[in-house]
Formats: structure tokens, C-alpha cells, sequence
């Protein structure tokens, strides 16, 4: 199971919305070298924007992620609501671009990436 952690970031773009995220846990946690926990946005340098149409609420989407991430690693035994949000995830982004989605969301590349997702102007919900 997937531990994901989100956080709501304002920024001109994404990768500055990063930056002030990573900024207020250094700050929060008074300074870098202070317990930095392993699924920690510190450890987060790169982001991986999911660009959707406006259809569908940030949230939603988030959420899909969660339950078809366990169609993502074991399709065998997952339920059918993991398949269905699965599914609507390959329909709205493509195969290939969910399983590149599910692979940093479940960190098998690498620990350093994390998925971002713009809510509303210069507002965005970061996953690592």
C-alpha cells in the first residue's frame, strides 16, 4: 500500500509551487539535517504535472489515482472499483502516460519525483 501525502501549494508554476512546499517543511521541521523523514517533500526535487481539461475536479482525480493504483501493481486481485478508476484514468491520459503516472506515484524510479496537480489558478495539490 501506498502512503501519499498531499499538500496545497501556490505558485506561478508548478515547479516554483515545489519550491515554496519544500521551503515551509525546512522551516517547519527548523532546517534540512532535522529528522528528515523518508516520503519527506524535502526529498522531492523534480514534478511531474498531470495536465487535465477542467471537467473533472483535482480531487477526483487524486482519488482515482489512489484506487487504480492498486489495479497498477496487482491486477489479478484488485476490486472492480480500482479497475474502473484505472480505466477512467487510461481514458482520460492514455496508457502509457498513466503507467509513467503510477510508476512515480508509487516511487519505483525514484524517490525524488513527485506528481502535481494545478486546482485553480496558481494553486496546486502536490503527491509525493
Amino acid at each position: 500500500m501506498v502512503l501519499s501525502h498531499i499538500v496545497i501549494c501556490k505558485g506561478n508554476s508548478i515547479k516554483e509551487a515545489l519550491l515554496y512546499a519544500r521551503i515551509n517543511q525546512i522551516v517547519h521541521d527548523r532546517g534540512v539535517n532535522s529528522n528528515c523523514k523518508y516520503n519527506s517533500i524535502i526529498k522531492k526535487t523534480r514534478i511531474r504535472e498531470i495536465k487535465y481539461s477542467g471537467k473533472y475536479d483535482s480531487s477526483y482525480i487524486i482519488m482515482a489515482f489512489h484506487f487504480g493504483y492498486y489495479y497498477f501493481v496487482d491486477i489479478n486481485n484488485c476490486s472492480i472499483s480500482s479497475t474502473r478508476y484505472y480505466k477512467f484514468l487510461e481514458s482520460l491520459f492514455g496508457v502509457i502516460e498513466v503507467k509513467q503516472f503510477m510508476r512515480i506515484y508509487g516511487e519505483y524510479d525514484s524517490n525524488e519525483v513527485c506528481l502535481g496537480i494545478k486546482t485553480i489558478d496558481n494553486f496546486y495539490k502536490i503527491i509525493y
